[in-house]
């Protein structure tokens, strides 16, 4: 029996990656646009890629080009993203020019359009304060177990996009609110 949920899952995740089934249209631009948008060229790519080395790179090249994608479709005024993230990472923030303001500090991260965070560094409460206003989004790699869960809980409408390792939260005005497993990064 949890063999075939586990195979459900599976099929699902790859269905809403790929567009299928993602009902809302802002979650199908989403899917189409940022998570897996095809063979699209972005003005920031060169600037990810000169950033690569060490282990991993076809992750993070994947993730970062994702986070750059997702933020020119977004357009927030300011992203937080931790000191020491990846080069790549912040590559792919500053191919957006001088429009967004990029946050450091963890304590203002709650008043950021967009969260960019690795793991737990920024605390669950902050998360969702975050998440209770309108038009912000919270990007975690490596989610912590659970949290997945009780940040969908928090979310008062929009949409999330959660996989395995990571997730991505959006809380969007008059949006059904509505979880779609996928694979991201």
């Amino acid at each position: 029996m949890s063999q075939n949920k586990g195979a459900s899952t599976a099929f699902k995740r790859w269905r809403h990656t790929h567009g299928y089934g993602v009902h809302s249209p802002f979650g199908y631009q989403l899917v189409t646009r940022a998570i897996r948008p095809g063979h699209v060229a972005y003005y920031g790519y060169a600037d990810i890629d000169n950033a690569l080395s060490g282990p991993h790179i076809g992750r993070l090249r994947r993730e970062a080009r994702m986070l750059l994608r997702l933020a020119a479709m977004l357009n927030p005024a300011s992203i937080f993203m931790q000191n020491g993230a990846h080069p790549a990472y912040q590559a792919a923030v500053r191919a957006l020019g001088t429009r967004t303001r990029i946050i450091r500090t963890p304590k203002q991260a709650a008043s950021c359009d967009m969260i960019c965070s690795l793991g737990d560094f920024i605390p669950l409460d902050t998360l969702k304060q975050a998440l209770s206003l309108s038009g912000h989004c919270v990007a975690i790699r490596d989610v912590p177990d659970g949290w997945a869960a009780l940040l969908f809980e928090a979310l008062p409408q929009g949409v999330m996009f959660s996989g395995p390792r990571n997730v991505l939260v959006i809380n969007r005005d008059g949006m059904q609110k509505i979880n779609y497993p996928v694979s991201i990064g």
